[in-house]
């Protein structure tokens, strides 16, 4: 497997996860907002630094000592798994945050 895909899939699941605790904050202001009128916020510091230096050279250090096909497959696999995981979170709070602004709902 390119190095590039694995590169991109790891990339894209982190990414995903910033997404789904956006969604989560979100909807966790719509259902119970601050006393203060503020929103709450989710910081995207932890993922976007951590993300290419830590996670990318654990998972071509995983890769390496696994040998490279099933290195690469099972760091790929456990990525592709949780971006889904992500994406049906997204989904999720979407619904619920659909559900909770409806008028009389």
């Amino acid at each position: 497997m390119p190095i590039w895909i694995l590169v991109f899939v790891v990339t894209l699941a982190w990414c995903i996860s910033v997404v789904a605790s956006a969604s989560a904050a979100a909807l966790e202001d719509t259902k119970h907002p601050l006393e203060s009128g503020q929103a709450r916020g989710t910081s995207v510091f932890p993922a976007l630094p951590v993300m290419p230096v830590v996670f990318v050279l654990v998972a071509l250090g995983i890769d390496a000592l696994l040998d490279t096909t099933w290195g690469s497959r099972l760091v790929v696999s456990a990525h592709v798994l949780y971006a889904v995981l992500g994406g049906i979170f997204i989904a999720r709070d979407a619904m619920q945050m659909r559900r909770h602004t409806r008028p009389g709902g």
